[in-house]
């Protein structure tokens, strides 16, 4: 394992599958959610609530957002629904591309 140096924070250890589950309970909820409301859903499945599952929530949201799997509008966070490719929509449609 390697050492941290004087001035280095020592590593977290990161909770397996958190974003998966965090993009589950917004998937199963029936409306946008704020992110206090999906910290307690995910507390809730990860039988935890401590400080640091929830600075890991916070960060695994920010990071759904910026790859496209979350969107925020007045913070509430809600599912992207998959747009169909080009290919997709062709394939539908019984044309060849």
């Amino acid at each position: 394992m390697r050492q941290n140096g004087p001035n280095q924070a020592p590593r977290r250890k990161l909770i397996p599958n958190l974003l998966s589950s965090i993009l589950r309970v917004v998937a199963e909820s029936d409306r946008p959610l704020t992110q206090h409301e999906i910290v307690e859903a995910v507390s809730k499945c990860l039988d935890r609530s401590d400080e640091e599952l929830k600075r890991q929530v916070t960060v695994n949201l920010h990071d759904a957002i910026i790859y496209g799997n979350l969107r925020n509008d007045r913070n509430r966070n809600d599912a992207v629904v998959n747009q169909p490719t080009g290919k997709q929509k062709n394939a539908e449609s019984g044309g060849t591309q």
